[in-house]
């Protein structure tokens, strides 16, 4: 029966097509990861997907993204999606069967960095804010982190280059990839003589000298040698430098010759230029002179006699100034000086200012000399004036004089104003009114001679007035009490008053004789002052009265709802209308339940104060309840958001009040949706209230929102290193990662992302590694590791020498230095640094090299040369030197000489002899026998050796004719030859011959 139901089966696929559609199945994976192509986008397809080859729903397949909002995106992905969980449905269109699935967008590609090689001069600014910084692209970051290191590094004098500079370019972009560093060469030019340009001369011709008064010779202001327009800088490998030669002139004047050095340091050629700075006085001194100087006459003959001034001046360069002033009258070698009795009329004077370098400057000022001596003005001191019923008064100017005069003029006219009215002219006669009562007046009396000089003096002048004012009250008069009180004078009149001078002051007082109510009486008192103080007084009665009667209005019987409390019920409100009356208002409420509402009996009363007449009314309310409940509180304020579940507190249920019965809250629906992760979903609570009319309230909704948005964290990792090189860091551990938490209760994942680069000699790797918890929030943690290779290379220990001599230490070979290492591996670089010491014949002479790997780390090996000098000298000598006598004498000269080598070449050699004193050379007079002459032959470090040479001496002439041999033994120790005594073998006639003077005295021995 099995079999047949599966036979049916397989005959219904082929029959019935879209009976076998149906059952194909779909099943979509959940969180793929999708890494973004170069091109920042990406097309899903269903293979992506899919989970598995699902070869029973063979149709065509169509893919559609959707964004956390829901947005459809097809079946395209783009950068705006990184770090994003999408869904994803796959929908067969044959079978129209589909799934869903979720897709986690991220990006691993770093960026890319392109840079292209330099070569600039010398002087170029260095830096990428001129000479431009890499290109820099990704895939989703537009603008990516940017950095770079790298220091100009000094080449050798034989490199076409004075220096080059390795400038590496790092790029990270927001996704902490971090691109493959580019390294940059940047080529600094050596320059040549040619490429410098001096500075100008500044003389006046090339260009402009410098001005004394700012006389700045620094090159910062008169300019440096400089290549393509740039100062020569420590890269061009030349150093520049200067001597200045300063010719003084006058004053500041000066010529700087400033003689420019520079030196090329790889082939030590000198460049020599002169540069002329002149530094010139070319202006006059600056005048300080007034157009006009103006003088008066001083002496009986209306001449003048004064001071004329002296002028100011300055002169950017000297300190010194000389003067001469010429007049019409004199020439005087000064500035300004005394004139005496300078007749009135107009002169031309010119100051003359010189200073120290010969430059001029002149100045002219007009000297007017005028009769400007004012007249003697005297005044009396004091004087009273009264005014008139008019309350004026005039007084002559003339009155005022007591005894004025002019020295130049027979006569004087007088004029006068107040001191109080200074832009008013002078006049014959001055006027006083009544506003000069009380306040003493100052006058100013002006005398004028006939050449129209004037001269002023004070007077005092009291004005008096005695009269004093009148009034007139307003009559009587009767108001209403409802009048603003106290009553304005425009409705109750104002005196009249008058005064010769005018009034000071009026005012009035008032007293109320009115109850609450503004009814009875007001007596009111006015005074008038004038302007000496007098005062006079007047009365007015001002009686109020009520005449007219209150209006009461009141709300008429309503029926409302129960939609406010009771107290604000909108049922209307009573007035009413008076003119002076005070009322008090009450009112009182009499409350009956009735079936859904109420009856209320509300009764006004109005109570009039100073009557004690009172108004009542009562008004019927119908409260009919139709009106839901209210909620205590807005609906959505109580809405609250959770991050985790275990952090969910319910809000306790809403409150509702009904105005005019009970109320009761009940839950209407309770509803959670869920989320992605336990850590995300909504639960709704839904409320309603109903009062016992079953009146029923819109529903109140309270939303409680669990989403969990925070990534996880961990302890920070601390920096490890430094080590000495890239090799020896340590491998990614995600055991490293302590402390992991996550603010929910829930597993936290550690994975390592990358390392970045080896940065070199000296820097630092990044570790990241990254958190994730259950809801897919993510968080990187990173890690330093630095790096610094300090250690400097090594190489076998060199063996030390001993040796005799300095010169026989071998020239230095870095060949003889082996066994170089590194501890990072690389090249070690092997150069001579120096031979130390003078050992002379006993010292060492220390040879050192120095060892550089490819980070500048270097160390010096060191070798020792041994000297000591304990050879003595190699003599050469005659061993033996034998002479014989030819005739009749006892002693020849014997040529002896000797000389000696030392090991070390240079080390002087001392030869003596004991013959004689002439060193190396014991050349002389032998007597007949053995002469024993003995050498000693000595090098500068001490070192001797003593040797002997025999000069032997034989004669021809037989012993028995005269014995010689012992001739030489009659010197004594002095040189003095004494007595002694000669054996000889007698031959008669032959002794004369063989005795020489002096031998004296002599004593012979005759044998025969």
């Amino acid at each position: 029966m099995k079999h047949f139901n599966l036979l049916w089966a397989v005959l219904a696929c082929l029959s019935f097509t879209n009976f076998c559609y149906g059952q194909c199945t779909l099943a979509c994976n959940d969180l793929v990861n999708v890494s973004l192509p170069p091109e920042g986008f990406g097309i899903i397809t269903p293979e992506i997907v899919l989970d598995g080859e699902e070869t029973s729903c063979a149709g065509p397949k169509t893919v559609t993204v959707y964004s956390p909002e829901g947005e459809n995106l097809q079946d395209t992905v783009t950068c705006d999606q990184l770090n994003l969980t999408l869904n994803v449905t796959v929908f067969d269109i044959n079978s129209g069967n589909s799934c869903w699935g979720t897709l986690f967008i991220q990006d691993y590609l770093p960026p890319i960095i392109t840079s292209a090689d330099l070569t600039v001069d010398c002087t170029a600014d260095l830096s990428p804010d001129s000479l431009g910084y890499a290109m820099v692209v990704d895939n989703c970051d537009p603008d990516p982190d940017l950095t770079y290191t790298g220091q100009p590094v000094m080449q050798s004098c034989n490199s076409q280059f004075s220096a080059i500079l390795m400038r590496t370019w790092h790029a990270s972009d927001a996704s902490n990839n971090y691109a493959t560093p580019c390294v940059q060469k940047i080529y600094v030019k050596r320059p040549s003589f040619a490429d410098i340009v001096f500075p100008l001369n500044l003389d006046g011709f090339q260009a402009p000298a410098l001005s004394c008064s700012d006389p700045n010779t620094d090159p910062s202001n008169t300019g440096y040698p400089t290549i393509d327009g740039n100062p020569v800088s420590q890269y061009c490998k030349m150093s520049v430098t200067y001597e200045d030669l300063v010719i003084g002139g006058c004053a500041n004047e000066q010529s700087v010759i400033r003689s420019w050095l520079v030196l090329n340091c790889c082939t030590n050629e000198i460049l020599e230029h002169n540069q002329i700075i002149k530094v010139a006085d070319d202006m006059g001194p600056v005048m300080n002179c007034p157009d006009t100087l103006t003088f008066g006459t001083n002496g009986p003959s209306c001449a003048s006699t004064f001071f004329l001034p002296a002028m100011s001046a300055t002169d950017n360069c000297s300190s010194t100034i000389t003067w001469r002033t010429l007049t019409p009258w004199a020439t005087m070698n000064s500035n300004g000086g005394m004139v005496y009795a300078l007749p009135q009329g107009s002169y031309i004077v010119t100051y003359e200012a010189t200073d120290a370098c010969g430059n001029v400057s002149t100045c002219q000022v007009i000297v007017i000399v005028t009769d400007n001596v004012s007249p003697v003005a005297i005044c009396i001191e004091f004087t009273v004036v009264a005014l008139s019923n008019q309350g004026l008064a005039s007084l002559a100017a003339a009155v005022l004089n007591s005894g004025s005069y002019d020295a130049c003029c027979p006569s004087v006219t007088f004029l006068a104003k107040r001191m109080d009215q200074p832009a008013a002219p002078f006049t014959p006669t001055v006027q006083f009114n009544c506003a000069d009562v009380d306040n003493p007046v100052a006058i100013i009396l002006q005398v004028t001679d006939c050449k129209g000089n004037t001269n002023t003096c004070m007077v005092q002048v009291d004005v008096q007035d005695k009269n004093p004012p009148t009034i007139i009250c307003p009559p009587n008069i009767t108001i209403p009490c409802s009048t603003f009180m106290p009553p304005a004078l425009s409705l109750t009149g104002s005196p009249t008053t008058t005064d010769n001078c005018g009034i000071d002051t009026l005012y009035f007082a008032d007293v109320n004789n009115t109850n609450m109510c503004d009814v009875g009486n007001i007596i009111r008192t006015f005074t008038v002052v004038d302007i000496a103080g007098y005062q006079t007084s007047c009365s007015q009665v001002i009686t109020t009265i009520d005449n007219t009667t209150s209006q009461f209005f009141f709300p008429p019987d309503t029926i409302v709802g129960c939609d406010h409390p009771l107290d604000s019920l909108q049922v209307g409100e009573p007035s009413v209308v008076a003119d002076c009356e005070l009322f008090g208002l009450n009112i009182h409420d009499d409350i009956f339940p009735i079936p859904c509402g109420l009856k209320i009996y509300r009764t006004y009363t109005y109570l009039e104060w100073c009557s004690g007449m009172d108004t009542s009314y009562t008004q019927f309310i119908k409260v009919l309840d139709t009106n839901p409940p209210v909620w205590d509180d807005p609906v959505g304020s109580q809405d609250r958001v959770f991050l985790c579940g275990s952090d969910v507190v319910k809000p306790p249920p809403p409150t509702a009040t009904d105005y005019c019965s009970t109320d009761s809250v009940y839950v209407i629906t309770d509803v959670t949706v869920p989320g992605g992760c336990p850590n995300q979903f909504m639960r709704t609570l839904t409320y309603g209230a109903i009062d016992t009319c079953g009146n029923v309230s819109v529903p109140f909704v309270q939303q409680i929102i669990v989403n969990d948005t925070v990534p996880p964290h961990a302890n920070p990792l601390p920096n490890i290193g430094p080590f000495d090189c890239f090799a020896n860091i340590p491998a990614p551990d995600v055991n490293d990662v302590t402390g992991e938490a996550d603010n929910c209760i829930g597993p936290v994942t550690v994975t390592w992302l990358s390392d970045t680069g080896n940065p070199g000699c000296i820097g630092t790797v990044v570790r990241t590694y990254q958190l994730s918890d259950a809801c897919g929030n993510d968080s990187l943690i990173t890690q330093s590791i630095l790096i610094n290779d300090d250690v400097p290379p090594t190489a076998d220990t060199l063996p030390s020498q001993n040796l005799s001599c300095a010169s026989e230490i071998p020239a230095p070979n870095v060949a003889d230095v082996t066994g170089e290492a590194d501890n990072c591996g690389g090249p070690v670089t092997v150069q001579f640094v120096s031979d130390l010491g003078n050992p002379g014949c006993n010292g060492t002479v220390v040879r050192t090299y120095s060892l550089t790997d490819t980070c500048g780390n270097s160390a010096l090996i060191t070798q020792d040369f041994n000297i000591n000098d304990t050879i003595p000298p190699t003599p050469s000598w005659p061993d033996t030197i034998q002479e014989v006598i030819v005739g009749l004498s006892c002693e020849k000269f014997v040529t002896v000489q000797a000389s000696a080598t030392d090991n070390c070449l240079g080390n002087p050699v001392t030869i003596t002899n004991s013959f004689n004193v002439n060193g190396a050379n014991a050349s002389g007079l032998y007597p007949v026998g053995e002469t024993i002459v003995t050498w000693t032959f000595a090098d500068g470090c001490g070192n001797s050796v003593m040797q002997q040479t025999v000069v032997i001496i034989t004669e021809t002439i037989p012993p028995s004719t005269l014995e010689c041999s012992p001739v030489r033994h009659c010197l004594g120790s002095d040189g003095i030859c004494g007595v002694c005594t000669l054996t000889a073998y007698w031959q008669m006639g032959s002794l004369a011959g063989r005795i020489r003077a002096p031998m004296s005295p002599l004593k012979l021995t005759l044998i025969r």
